[in-house]
């Protein structure tokens, strides 16, 4: 139903961190770990996925997911909008796509 992705790099490596939140309230976790613009060390290579728990919430009658996860994630809903804030650790992140029919559906349940 959405995904949000932190990319962090710097001269010599790249560090993508991607989450799926899916409709049955479940999370998915990609992690990829890799040298920038080359194969070879400082940074090494590693990529794997994992399963994860969410709580799906209200704050002040706004919509939200948050989670923790190699820090806070929280990501705020404007449903009438059609607006997702994705915040990790404090700052913003991307959202790469959002099913929003399928989050309305979802929050229309709670």
């Amino acid at each position: 139903m959405l995904c949000i992705r932190n990319i962090e790099e710097n001269r010599d490596c790249r560090f993508e961190e991607m989450w799926y939140l899916k409709t049955d309230g479940s999370i998915s976790y990609h992690y990829d770990k890799g040298s920038n613009g080359h194969q070879t060390e400082p940074c090494g290579n590693d990529s794997y996925w994992e399963n994860l728990d969410v709580v799906f919430d209200h704050i002040d009658s706004i919509p939200m997911l948050s989670f923790s996860h190699i820090g806070d994630i929280k990501v705020y809903l404007d449903l009438k909008n059609r607006k997702a804030i994705p915040m990790f650790n404090n700052d913003t992140i991307e959202v790469v796509n959002a099913d929003w029919d399928a989050i309305e559906k979802f929050f229309s349940r709670k």
